[in-house]
């Protein structure tokens, strides 16, 4: 129930939430996972819609066997694919590698769709990184790379809940 696990605007009443109130919502498989999210959010402290965006959630989960990321409608939690925010090559070792189960889902219509993430310099966002290569990124990377996510996950969260009912929900 919302009694147990309240949407994080429960804690800060609809204000944009802090960073120690967002990482008291995580729960991580790996340590590494938390502190890299950490380092994303702080990052990201002065992005008061993205932030405020957290406060439809009532947790964050980030594991090492999400694949892929999504949002969870029955309990309100966004779980992140820890794919998303490695930084060595030691942190994407433990990462599952499964294909997203959803990559076929267009192979019998035939149909391939089609899309992509830039910059601002028109440049893809997403780079491939071999596993055998052990080449590390760092946190702008994880800053281009995850900023979407977070951003279509949460409004997952915004849409199922919206902000003008959060204020009047049964929290039993």
């Amino acid at each position: 129930s919302l009694t147990t696990l309240p949407l994080l605007h429960t804690t800060t009443s609809g204000n944009v939430p802090t960073v120690e109130q967002i990482m008291d919502r995580v729960l991580v498989s790996h340590d590494w996972m938390g502190r890299n999210f950490e380092d994303f959010v702080r990052a990201n402290q002065d992005k008061t819609d993205l932030l405020r965006l957290f406060n439809g959630v009532t947790a964050i989960v980030i594991g090492a066997h999400v694949r892929p990321s999504f949002y969870y409608a029955l309990t309100g939690p966004i779980f992140l694919d820890a794919g998303n925010c490695w930084l060595t090559a030691d942190e994407r070792d433990v990462i599952d590698e499964a294909p997203d189960f959803r990559s076929a889902f267009d192979r019998d219509l035939q149909y391939s769709g089609v899309w992509r993430y830039a910059n601002s310099m028109n440049q893809n966002i997403f780079l491939p990184f071999s596993a055998a290569s052990r080449i590390p990124r760092d946190l702008a990377y994880l800053l281009q790379e995850s900023g979407w996510l977070m951003y279509h996950e949460l409004a997952h969260a915004s849409d199922f809940v919206p902000v003008s009912v959060r204020g009047s929900l049964n929290a039993s």
